[in-house]
């Protein structure tokens, strides 16, 4: 059988799927919202920084705001996730990736999620004291409640690749201007863990709100 014969454009699929991932860049969406999805659908969202009630805005269907931890996490047996608005269905997708759901209150904690999964890569790379790292996490997990398990796979990972120095890890959450880059010239510029941390978060925020007034929806 020929390749071509396997194969539909997205625009059929998008008309004939009872789930949908959209795991593009986010300033796509308009493009991506001109296929028909239908009423009954499920959409399990991955775009970085789009939130819900922009995406209510392009789709009118069901729909879950998703991030998860990098690829080599969950090729490995170790990948997490966090769901926001999650459906059964978005679930039992995430528990047949063999990923493990974090709870989440709010949709903030996405942001705080965010930062949180890029920290094992930055510290394979960067140097950091263990007495500070650790005084961070718990300080973030008073302040986030998502952090109280994040924390635990977050040192789960680092003794994992304790005798690494994991340049690939890093390129696989890095991004131009995104959030890991703000983590490291925080940390590179001197600043502390626990605010390089923070700063992370705050790009988050910084990237919705610049994408949101970009596609002229609403940011929250």
């Amino acid at each position: 059988m020929k390749m071509g014969n396997c194969v539909r454009d997205s625009e059929y699929l998008m008309k004939n799927s009872d789930i949908i991932i959209l795991a593009a860049r986010p300033q796509n969406i308009r493009e991506i919202a001109e296929n028909y999805v239908r009423k009954d659908t499920l959409i399990l969202s991955f775009m970085a920084a789009l939130p819900l009630s922009a995406l209510s805005s392009f789709f009118d269907c069901s729909i879950s705001r998703a991030m998860c931890s990098g690829p080599e996490t969950i090729s490995g047996g170790r990948g997490i996730c966090v769901l926001h608005h999650g459906t059964d269905a978005a679930r039992n997708l995430v528990s047949l990736c063999e990923m493990r759901e974090i709870k989440i209150k709010t949709e903030d904690e996405i942001d705080a999620f965010t930062a949180g999964i890029c920290i094992p890569p930055i510290l394979m790379n960067v140097k950091v004291d263990e007495r500070e790292r650790k005084k961070a996490l718990k300080n973030m997990a008073l302040r986030w409640s998502v952090y109280r398990e994040l924390s635990d796979w977050i040192q789960a990972e680092l003794a994992l690749s304790a005798s690494q120095n994991d340049k690939k890890s890093l390129e696989n959450v890095s991004t131009k201007g995104g959030v890991s880059e703000a983590m490291l010239t925080s940390l590179i510029n001197g600043g502390s863990f626990f605010s390089s941390v923070e700063r992370g978060i705050e790009r988050c925020a910084e990237l919705r709100s610049e994408l949101c007034k970009s596609l002229a929806v609403k940011a929250a």
